[in-house]
C-alpha cells in the first residue's frame, strides 16, 4: 500500500492545492494513466483540503518518483515547489493514514462528517474508472467502515463545527469587531458546501440572503429553502453594492469575483466595509482583491484557528477514536499480510524490476551516446512494458475470475512463473 499523503496547511497553501486539484473529468482520465504507469490500482482523493493518490500492488519500484512526475506533467506544478510539499505514506502507515482521514481525525474541523462520502466517492470513482481492483476496494471498504465506527463508538463527531460555522464566526468576528451589524448576505454556488453554509447563516440571524448560480433553477431552490431571493450571475456585481457579507463556494475552475468588479462595488458602498470568504478550491475569489481598502477576504486556510479550537474541546474524542483506528488498521494489516497472494504478487513485481533494470544498464553501455532525453524515453518505455505485461497476470494472481480452480492454485501458479511463495 502506498498514498500521497495530504496537502494541507501547513503542508501546502490553498494556492498550490487548488493548482493539484482533480474535476470528476480530470479524475476520469488520469486514473487509468495513473494505473498504467504505476502498473497498479489507483484511487484519488482529492477535495478542497486534500488531494491524495493510493496506489496499490505496484509494479514500479519508485512509486513516489513516478506520481511526481505525472502530477507535474499532468496539473503543470513546478517540479521542485512540488516535491518539498509531497509527502508519502508505506504499508501500515498508509492504511492508518487513509482509516484516520475516513474517521474525520486528519480534516480542518475534527469530526466533519463530509469526509466520509467523499472517501467512498473516491473508491466508487476508481471503481468505474477500472483501476480499484480486490487491493484497493477492500482497503477502501474498511476505511469507510472504521469511519462509521468512529462516529457511532465515540463522539468525535458529536459537537462538529461544519465549515458553514466557521464561515458565520468569521463573518460574525469580522462586524462585531467594528460595531457593525450585517445586512444582506450574498451566497454564490448553491451546492452542498454553500447550502450548508447560507442554512447556517440563517440560525444565526445573518440575512436575508441573496443566492447566485450558474444553474439559477438551482439557485431559486436553495433560496426558496431560506426563504431567500436567487439572483441572476450577471447581477452579482449589483449585488455587491448592498451586500454585507459574500460566502463563495462555487464549482468553478476559474475565478468568478475578480478585482476590477469588486473596486466598482466598493465606489458605491459609501466606506462600508465587505466581508468576502471564499471557502472554494479553486479558489472564486482574485487574492489580490485582500488589497483592496474596505475588502475582509478570507480563503478556507484561515479556519485554520477554528480547527485548533475545535480540536481542544473534543481531544479526548478524538483521542479515542484515534486508539480505535489505531486497533482497526493493526488488524487490517494482519488480514491483509495474511493473504497467500501478497508473498507472490511482491516477489513477481521485484523479479521483473530486477531483469528491467539489468537489461537497461546492457542496453545503455551498448550504447554510450545516447543523449539524456533518449535514456529517458527509453526507461519510460521499458517501465510502460513491464506493467502492460505484467498487470492482468497480477489481476489474476489476486482475486482469479471464478475462484481459485483447484486448492494448491498459487504453488501452482508460483512454480510455473518460477517465484517461490516464500519468498518475503
Amino acid at each position: 500500500m502506498d498514498a500521497g499523503r495530504r496537502w494541507l496547511e501547513p503542508v501546502a497553501p490553498v494556492a498550490l492545492r487548488e493548482l493539484l486539484n482533480f474535476s470528476e473529468e480530470e479524475l476520469a482520465a488520469a486514473l487509468p494513466q495513473l494505473a498504467e504507469r504505476l502498473g497498479g490500482e489507483v484511487a484519488i482523493l482529492s477535495t478542497c483540503n486534500r488531494v491524495e493518490i493510493y496506489v496499490c500492488n505496484a509494479a514500479v519500484a519508485d512509486i513516489r518518483r513516478t506520481v511526481l512526475a505525472i502530477l507535474c506533467e499532468r496539473q503543470g506544478v513546478d517540479r521542485a515547489t512540488l516535491d518539498t510539499r509531497l509527502y508519502s505514506h508505506h504499508d501500515t502507515i498508509a492504511i492508518r493514514h487513509l482509516f484516520s482521514v475516513a474517521a474525520g481525525l486528519d480534516s480542518i474541523l475534527v469530526g466533519e462528517p463530509q469526509i466520509l462520502g467523499q472517501v467512498r466517492q473516491a473508491w466508487r470513482t476508481a471503481h468505474a474508472c477500472g483501476t480499484a481492483g480486490p487491493g484497493l476496494s477492500r482497503l477502501f471498504q474498511n476505511a469507510l467502515r472504521v469511519g462509521k465506527l468512529a462516529r457511532t463508538q465515540t463522539r468525535v463527531g458529536h459537537y462538529h463545527i461544519s465549515l458553514g460555522h466557521a464561515a458565520t464566526a468569521l463573518a460574525c468576528d469580522f462586524f462585531n469587531g467594528r460595531g457593525l451589524s450585517p445586512q444582506k448576505v450574498l451566497i454564490i454556488g448553491a451546492g452542498k458546501v454553500a447550502e450548508t453554509v447560507a442554512r447556517s447563516l440563517t440560525t444565526n440571524g445573518l440575512g436575508p440572503v441573496l443566492v447566485a448560480n450558474r444553474n439559477f433553477d438551482r439557485a431559486k431552490t436553495l433560496a426558496s429553502s431560506l426563504h431567500g431571493r436567487a439572483i441572476q450571475f450577471s447581477d452579482i456585481g449589483e449585488a455587491l453594492r448592498k451586500s454585507d457579507v459574500v460566502i463563495s463556494s462555487s464549482n468553478a475552475p476559474h475565478y468568478v469575483l475578480h478585482r476590477p468588479t469588486l473596486e466598482e462595488a466598493l465606489q458605491h458602498r459609501r466606506g462600508r466595509p465587505l466581508c468576502l470568504i471564499d471557502i472554494a478550491v479553486p479558489r472564486d475569489i482574485e487574492p489580490s482583491a485582500a488589497g483592496l481598502p474596505g475588502i475582509y477576504l478570507r480563503n478556507i486556510d484561515d479556519l485554520q484557528h477554528l480547527r485548533d479550537d475545535n480540536l481542544r474541546r473534543r481531544q479526548r474524542e478524538a483521542d479515542r477514536a484515534a486508539r480505535l483506528v489505531a486497533d482497526e488498521s493493526a488488524r487490517f494489516v494482519a488480514t491483509w499480510q495474511s493473504l497467500p497472494a501478497v508473498p507472490v504478487l511482491r516477489r513477481l513485481r521485484q523479479r521483473a524490476e530486477t531483469i528491467r533494470q539489468r537489461d537497461l544498464e546492457r542496453t545503455f553501455r551498448r550504447l554510450p551516446d545516447l543523449s539524456a532525453e533518449q535514456r529517458s524515453t527509453i526507461e519510460a518505455m521499458s517501465k510502460s512494458l513491464i506493467n502492460k505485461v505484467l498487470h492482468p497476470t497480477l489481476v489474476q494472481l489476486r482475486e482469479p475470475e471464478g475462484g481459485p480452480p483447484c486448492a494448491n492454485y498459487l504453488e501452482c501458479v508460483s512454480g510455473f512463473l518460477g517465484v517461490r511463495m516464500n519468498a518475503e
